[in-house]
């Protein structure tokens, strides 16, 4: 599959997402399962939103971090939103979107492994630096779980995203980001 069908696969995942508040794709033959963001927000920059800015804050607690909006950008492919995914060796997900058709409107979503293990400092953290660093209104913040059933999903998802990571260095050239 494509980097550019992957990308698509992504980006459907990422609009069930902002839809859904969760995770809610399934693989042909298999059941529809849903996954639900530890901690979910959405947040409004009426003085932009600097990509980068998001991406240091996920570096600096030790996530990689793969910018599938600007991928895209760079390659000319449309839509040029904001799609940011990070994985950390926790297995930790985060997801950063813009929403579609809508200026300077974001969603902020975190995962854990199933069961649920909330990272308390990494959601204070998270809340924190796009309410007060960066000076936008954070808005419908939620905390949920997942039981164990939802743990072969995630690995599933995990998974998905790493191969992402290795097209996107494969694509720039690197053998790793």
């Amino acid at each position: 599959m494509s980097l550019v069908m992957r990308l698509e696969r992504l980006a459907g995942c990422v609009l069930s997402a902002l839809l859904f508040a969760g995770l809610n794709c399934s693989a042909a033959g298999q059941d529809v399962q849903q996954l639900s963001p530890d901690l979910s927000f959405h947040f409004v920059c009426n003085n932009g939103f600097a990509e980068a800015r998001a991406e240091s804050f996920l570096i600096d607690r030790g996530f990689k971090v793969l910018n599938l909006g600007e991928i895209r950008r760079q390659h000319g492919m449309p839509p040029f939103d904001t799609k940011i995914v990070a994985l950390d060796s926790s297995k930790r997900l985060i997801e950063i979107t813009s929403a579609p058709g809508k200026d300077e409107r974001y969603a902020f979503y975190v995962y854990s492994e199933p069961p649920t293990r909330h990272s308390t400092l990494l959601e204070d953290d998270a809340l924190k630096f796009f309410s007060q660093e960066i000076g936008c209104e954070t808005r419908q913040i939620a905390r949920n779980q997942n039981s164990e059933q939802s743990k072969h999903f995630y690995e599933s998802e995990v998974k998905r995203i790493e191969k992402l990571f290795i097209e996107a260095g494969e694509l720039r050239g690197a053998r790793r980001i």
